[in-house]
């Protein structure tokens, strides 16, 4: 039974990760000291609202902290084709990342652009790369990827990830978060550690900053208004971005799924990967017992999950119409 009680507490820190967010947008539009935060500042303290519950989690559950994050040794190639694997499905989040913004506003770009012209860019990398890769790695690969494992593996990687892009809270950053979550799920379960996954993490994140910072220091050489900025973009230009980037992905993305399992072989986890895709029906009792079945998704998950799609669709379509 330890097991099943292990992905029910998972499930009550995703919970209470969820409510801790809707509580702080809540203090932030009710108490005038959160109008006056910097970027910065709501960067850290959305961090802290990830990290916190991670520690108390720990302490409150007296869990193995090495073994549910699984701070592992990778083999030193892992520390190099990772940042390839990166720039492999960089194209494919491009697109999801365009195909949002035909239906809703890009979420990112306001808190990026303000802290990356007040701030260096190693200041700038800390805050967005370094901090949400140690802190959400932790929280999602960790422990929830980490408890929900316990189950079918694969249906873990899937709805980890899942549960990683409805956290943002938001339909444009949810596109592309969900596939990454998964695409993560995958490399973590290859390696055997989430630090290939925080150093995915921080690639992406990196990449992003170093791109914003290059274009706010090349300003001088556009108007303002032609600035490249994806929350103006127009539907046509979205459109030929998709139409660009689309064949670049399908290839892009097969080869980082033959680098994932390159990452697999590199550190003696083939056949490990290899079970991932074999059915193989998990219990907590002796087999032909299908009652006793360990189940990853239960009411609290569904109510959840419900609550914040409900919550993005109010905030992108419905207090738009009915406030504006």
């Amino acid at each position: 039974m330890d097991k099943q009680k292990n992905i029910q507490k998972a499930i009550i820190y995703f919970a209470v990760l969820i409510f801790l967010y809707e509580l702080a947008s809540f203090l932030v539009i009710r108490i005038d000291w959160f109008h006056g935060m910097s970027a910065e500042q709501n960067i850290l303290f959305s961090q802290s609202l990830i990290l916190v519950p991670t520690i108390l989690f720990f302490v409150v559950t007296r869990q193995n902290v090495c073994q549910v994050l699984r701070l592992k040794k990778m083999h030193w190639a892992t520390w190099l084709l990772i940042p390839v694997l990166v720039f492999c499905i960089e194209p494919l989040m491009t697109v999801l990342n365009a195909v949002s913004l035909l239906f809703v506003d890009n979420y990112i770009a306001g808190v990026s652009n303000a802290l990356i012209e007040h701030h260096s860019l190693p200041v700038s990398l800390l805050l967005m790369a370094v901090l949400p890769a140690v802190i959400e790695e932790s929280a999602y690969r960790g422990v929830i990827l980490g408890n929900f494992r316990e189950g079918s593996r694969l249906a873990a990687i899937l709805i980890a990830g899942c549960l990683f892009g409805i956290m943002h809270m938001n339909f444009n950053q949810m596109a592309y978060a969900v596939v990454l979550g998964i695409v993560f799920g995958f490399i973590v379960e290859a390696t055997g550690s989430i630090f290939s996954t925080m150093l995915a993490h921080f690639c992406i994140n990196g990449i992003s900053v170093v791109l914003s910072f290059l274009i706010s220091r090349l300003s001088f050489l556009f108007p303002q208004e032609q600035m490249p900025d994806g929350s103006t973009l127009s539907r046509h230009d979205i459109l030929q971005v998709i139409q660009l980037y689309l064949p670049v992905a399908v290839v892009g993305t097969v080869m980082a799924a033959a680098l994932i399992f390159a990452l697999a072989i590199l550190n003696g986890n083939k056949d490990s990967f290899l079970a991932l895709f074999k059915k193989q029906e998990q219990t907590l009792a002796p087999a032909g017992d299908p009652a006793k079945k360990i189940r990853i998704v239960n009411p609290v998950l569904i109510i959840t999950v419900l609550y914040c799609l409900g919550k993005c669709i109010f905030d992108e379509w419905i207090a738009p119409a009915f406030f504006s």
